[in-house]
């Protein structure tokens, strides 16, 4: 992104409003792809989720989900912060046990970065690729179900962890079949 041109919303009447704008995924999808790889020297693993990753028209955050190196934060910054420091903070500081900040990239729209690790990742690219109302209606509907809860960025039964490395494995888990990101959507 060395030029920085502010992103211009399909509907600028929404922005009035205060409503989060939506922009046209072709303008999205290279700051997307930007920002990933600026993460990516920064991470063991770092993908797009989201209404991106669903290939949806129009586009209201960037989301991406992270397994980050380890980082310093404060005064001897390296890693991971020396790269998502420099976007306006809005939520959560890169320190402790952060697992999700929120930034607005220098073009206007906001990243919703989701720090995960090796055992709940497949759990958090289902739940972080949406859409909402597949997230909550079909996964979590099903879990609860189950016996399992999601607790402290875990996925859980009975209190014991349960690791969920990929994203099949969370499907599989709440013996559900297979559903490419496009097509889940639940009103």
């Amino acid at each position: 992104m060395d030029e920085i041109e502010k992103l211009v919303p399909v509907n600028p009447e929404e922005v009035a409003s205060g409503k989060n704008p939506r922009y046209r995924m072709e303008d999205v999808w290279p700051i997307a792809v930007d920002v990933l790889e600026q993460l990516r020297p920064h991470c063991h693993r770092c993908q797009i989720a989201g209404s991106i990753r669903r290939g949806k028209d129009t586009i209201g955050d960037i989301e991406i989900l992270a397994i980050p190196k380890t980082y310093n934060w404060g005064l001897f910054e390296e890693g991971l912060p020396e790269v998502v420091n420099k976007w306006k903070r809005v939520k959560g500081k890169l320190q402790g046990d952060c697992r999700n900040t929120i930034r607005i990239l220098p073009c206007g729209i906001k990243l919703d970065l989701f720090l995960v690790n090796e055992s709940n990742w497949g759990y958090h690219l289902a739940i972080r690729t949406g859409s909402a109302g597949f997230s909550k209606k079909k996964l979590g509907w099903r879990w609860r179900a189950m016996g399992f809860k999601g607790i402290d960025g875990d996925f859980t039964r009975d209190g014991v962890v349960i690791p969920v490395r990929e994203e099949m494995d969370f499907f599989r888990l709440l013996e559900i079949r297979w559903i490419e990101p496009r097509y889940r959507e639940v009103k």
